[in-house]
């Protein structure tokens, strides 16, 4: 994953192949209400539409080594939430496009 971020925007690649882009603030895409922003070291990205909220959240921990990304799924009074964790490698070690050294 690569994350990469300028005044007004910002990019995250998943790989391999996914690319989502974010702008900062309040918009409208596909239907959906978006607002993303920085509340203290958390990155939070909701999205609404008609009763389906989800809410990211981004953390990077103390270290800067692991970044968590929390997903709260809402939906007709049901949700769930997904945690995922990346742990940073670098660069040289990668080998092969997304490939953790063992």
């Amino acid at each position: 994953m690569a994350i990469e971020q300028n005044a007004d925007s910002m990019g995250i690649d998943y790989e391999p192949g996914n690319y989502r882009d974010v702008n900062w603030g309040k918009s409208e895409r596909s239907g959906f209400e978006i607002e993303v922003g920085w509340k203290e070291d958390t990155l939070i990205i909701t999205s609404k539409r008609d009763r389906m909220k989800v809410r990211e959240s981004y953390t990077l921990t103390e270290s800067g080594d692991r970044l968590i990304v929390e997903i709260e799924v809402g939906a007709h009074r049901r949700g769930f939430v997904i945690t995922r964790v990346y742990d940073r490698i670098e660069r040289a070690l990668r080998g092969a496009r997304g490939a953790t050294p063992t």
